[in-house]
């Protein structure tokens, strides 16, 4: 009986090692400016890719998710801003993550604009090619 419990103590262990296994590597965090626009981007399936880039929602301008593939990325959280100015009205910086979920290619379009003004054209636009592997 215990040479059984012994086999079956190894065996729960060994089982604990091979579901810890994918965290045990830690993902990568890459971060990205605006100067990475239009560029080609590869990532590994896991990683947290973070964009930063500079706004001012004082102006009515934020930016928003405009195209992003659910099959190959994942939304880690709502964009969150950060004031860098301490002035009012200063700017700061908008920061989306996202996840790498599936091995695939395509892009990421972030735009920046009044969410109101429904028929203008968004002031800016962020464009990625992202190839996750």
């Amino acid at each position: 009986m215990t040479r059984h419990m012994r086999s079956l103590s190894i065996g729960i262990a060994a089982l604990a090692l091979i579901a810890l296994a994918p965290g045990l590597c830690e993902a990568k965090r890459i971060v990205i400016r605006e100067n990475t626009n239009n560029k080609n981007i590869v990532v590994s399936r896991g990683d947290i890719l973070q964009i930063v880039l500079a706004g001012n929602p004082t102006t009515g301008y934020s930016w928003q998710v405009g195209q992003l593939d659910p099959r190959i990325f994942k939304l880690l959280r709502e964009p969150e801003y950060r004031q860098t100015q301490q002035a009012i009205g200063g700017g700061g910086f908008y920061s989306f993550e996202l996840a790498g979920m599936a091995p695939g290619a395509a892009a990421v379009t972030l735009v920046y604009l009044r969410p109101w003004e429904k028929k203008k054209p968004p002031a800016k636009t962020f464009r990625i090619n992202v190839m996750v592997k």
